[in-house]
């Protein structure tokens, strides 16, 4: 008896997925366990190397030459302690942020007590857009309508993103400007389409408004809304107008609206017969966090601590910088007066601290060859515990390349961490030279550690932290003293 043969296609499919899995597996575990585990080392230089003790650097490298494939690209993690050096493979690293980010910005529109009066008399005329994408091309027409005023809304409004989430924007009335002049606003309404709010366009004459009323003589903004960056909450600076409703200071956002929300809100104004909500109706919901004083401006980004609380350095009328401290809840625990003189937000680089109870900084006079001066606050439930200057003149050349710094328990000793560098010298591209022309470019491609005795103003030890990712550019390398192989991890990263 002839035996009939049955096609089964589906064990062809297993074997396809078991084999597609098994070199998945196996290509991971090559990665993980072929690093190259010796692409880092630590030398010490000068000096004795047990100096190192009491002080934690820690930091990584994106991927192996630059690896990238499956599994997205991975890291390797590496950690000073104590002197010792070690790294840990991690296979595909991904953390949320939890920083805010976003955008903001402060429209003039008319005030919705002056907006029937404004639309009345608002003279229309026909317009038409052209847009669309993919060489197919859309003609929209409609009507714009303009009209004057001698009175506008100052709103700032602010959109809010945490990771790759859009949680919501919020609108604030900053209070009314008085115009000397009347000025003219449009309105706009397409077919098919809502009418747009009287507003003042982003053009000659807001730019008019911004020099006389909004700015002052260096052009510096007087009144508006910026964002904070770099903070775990959404935290905005507000500056309005005199005889508004809000102080001016660091406010907490408490209620966000998504678009949904927005879209659902009630018209309260009308352009030509057509309802719509105001540009100049605030929504959403904000908590005053600290006000500031007249004068005084933000001078740092929030800075957590391990003890749960945030520290934030503000620049007073007097130039010198004051210290607020701040607990989970976001509100002021403290406030300490800080005889440091500051200079201009461009004349201050924050650095990586290497302590989760310190704020580490670098402030220059703004003078031409300033090496700057380090300064090292450690904050511990609330207070202020300890402030150390140092001149970085001490570090010579590497003055202009710090990075981190730290002290270590007792505070009487101080680690600076500036990049390393190695010179290489390769062809420039053509948009540099004429193609062929050799010539140096700069690479950094680790970091420096100096260990310095506070007491005595000596250096006790440097160490050369070295990536050894000397990657051939062959013809790249020029132009690219940018780049950077390693990076410094904040301590209270996980």
């Amino acid at each position: 008896m002839k035996k009939r043969q049955t096609n089964r296609p589906h064990r062809a499919a297993l074997a396809l997925l078991a084999g597609a899995l098994a070199v998945f597996v196996g290509l991971g575990t090559f990665r993980e366990a072929g690093w190259p585990r010796k692409q880092l080392t630590l030398t010490v230089e000068a000096g004795d190397p047990a100096a190192l003790q009491g002080f934690t650097v820690r930091g990584w490298m994106n991927g192996a030459a630059g690896a990238s494939g499956l599994y997205g690209s991975p890291r390797l993690n590496f950690r000073v302690e104590d002197g010792a050096l070690t790294s840990e493979a991690v296979l595909h690293y991904r953390r949320e942020s939890d920083e805010m980010y976003g955008s903001w910005s402060e429209p003039l529109a008319v005030p919705a007590a002056d907006h029937d009066r404004v639309d009345a008399a608002a003279v229309p005329s026909e317009t038409s857009s052209t847009g669309g994408a993919f060489f197919l091309h859309r003609t929209r027409y409609g009507h714009l309508y303009d009209a004057e005023t001698d009175r506008l809304e100052l709103m700032g409004q602010a959109n809010f993103c945490q990771g790759d989430r859009y949680l919501g924007s919020v609108r604030l009335d900053l209070g009314t400007l008085k115009l000397d002049e009347p000025v003219t606003v449009r309105a706009q309404q397409y077919e098919g389409e809502a009418p747009t709010d009287y507003h003042l366009e982003a053009s000659e004459a807001m730019a008019a408004v911004q020099r006389t009323y909004l700015e002052d003589r260096q052009g510096q903004k007087l009144y508006g809304l910026e964002m904070l960056s770099g903070a775990p909450a959404p935290l905005l600076v507000v500056s309005p107008l005199p005889g508004a409703g809000l102080q001016r200071g660091l406010y907490r956002v408490t209620e966000l609206l998504t678009d949904a929300r927005l879209n659902a809100l009630p018209a309260d104004t009308t352009v030509a017969g057509q309802p719509l909500r105001s540009a100049a109706a605030p929504y959403g919901a904000v908590e005053l966090v600290f006000p500031l004083e007249a004068g005084e401006r933000i001078f740092t980004s929030p800075c957590p601590l391990a003890d749960g609380t945030t520290a934030l350095l503000t620049c007073k009328a007097d130039n010198t910088l004051r210290l607020r401290v701040l607990d989970a809840s976001w509100q002021l625990l403290a406030t300490t007066d800080l005889e440091i003189p500051a200079g201009a937000e461009e004349d201050m680089a924050e650095l990586r601290r290497l302590r989760g109870d310190e704020i580490a900084l670098q402030l220059y006079t703004g003078q031409p060859g300033d090496p700057g001066t380090l300064w090292l606050l450690r904050i511990r439930q609330g207070r202020l515990t300890r402030a150390v200057r140092f001149d970085a003149a001490a570090l010579g050349e590497d003055a202009d390349d710090v990075r981190a710094a730290g002290l270590d328990e007792t505070g009487r000793r101080l680690l600076v961490v500036t990049l390393a560098s190695h010179t290489v010298r390769a062809r420039q591209p053509a948009y540099y030279a004429e193609a062929g022309d050799p010539d140096t470019g700069t690479v950094y491609d680790g970091f420096r550690l100096q260990v310095y005795d506070l007491d005595t103003g000596r250096c006790q030890a440097r160490a050369l932290l070295d990536t050894h990712a000397r990657q051939s550019w062959r013809g790249q390398a020029w132009g690219l003293d940018w780049e950077l192989s390693a990076f410094l991890a904040d301590p209270l990263d996980p």
